[in-house]
């Protein structure tokens, strides 16, 4: 009986133009959830920044212009608490040499025509994806005096290459801070420092072309 009523359900909203009745979820009473082509079309011209923990400087993000540009989405989980359908995803963005793999929350919620409507997009993680292909093109050390120690980039290939990790700080709590840093073909960069903090210790995470 309860299966019954739900079908003449989304039969009343078809009638009314509402949601086609392939649109309507009969078992919850809703529109059908959208799914990875429809999440693809509405991460078009979004903007993706990660606010704190980030391997990129502050004001960076990354814009996702067409939708070629999106290799692959993955939704982690969804959840509907009767006001707003909050998706968590894992969306893998190409971007010309480098592929991110971001992690996000994108919000949608119920129009008064019975639709769902994009709303949010909120990153909590952005990462580079290492292929490996460019391991062997940088050499490491950390160089200089207790206080002003740094860690040293030296890139003995003919390309823009972009170098993240983690370092650890001499006078830190021990924790460990995300950095990345580019590093011109045949050049040579430093992170840390007597004024951005002296270095004792460092991890590479990912070398990829820039």
């Amino acid at each position: 009986m309860k299966i019954f009523v739900k079908k003449i359900f989304a039969f009343i909203l078809a009638l009314w133009g509402i949601a086609s009745a392939s649109e309507v979820d009969a078992q919850n009473f809703l529109p059908k959830k959208p799914g990875i082509e429809r999440l693809r079309q509405d991460l078009v011209g979004r903007k993706m920044s990660q606010v704190s923990d980030s391997y990129f400087p502050s004001g960076w993000y990354l814009d996702i212009i067409k939708e070629s540009e999106i290799e692959r989405i993955k939704i982690l989980s969804s959840r509907f608490d009767g006001s707003e359908l909050l998706y968590k995803l894992e969306v893998f963005v190409k971007d010309e040499h480098v592929l991110y793999k971001v992690t996000a929350d994108f919000s949608y919620y119920l129009t008064d025509k019975f639709r769902w409507k994009a709303d949010y997009l909120n990153t909590k993680d952005i990462v580079i994806v290492s292929s490996g292909r460019y391991n062997s093109c940088i050499s490491s050390r950390i160089i200089g005096w207790s206080g002003e120690y740094q860690l040293e980039l030296r890139n003995s290939a003919d390309v823009k290459l972009i170098v993240g990790g983690v370092v650890r700080y001499e006078y830190g709590n021990g924790t460990w801070k995300r950095f990345s840093a580019l590093v011109e073909g045949h050049g040579t960069v430093t992170v840390g420092g007597l004024f951005f903090g002296s270095i004792s210790d460092y991890k590479i995470h990912f070398i990829e072309r820039y």
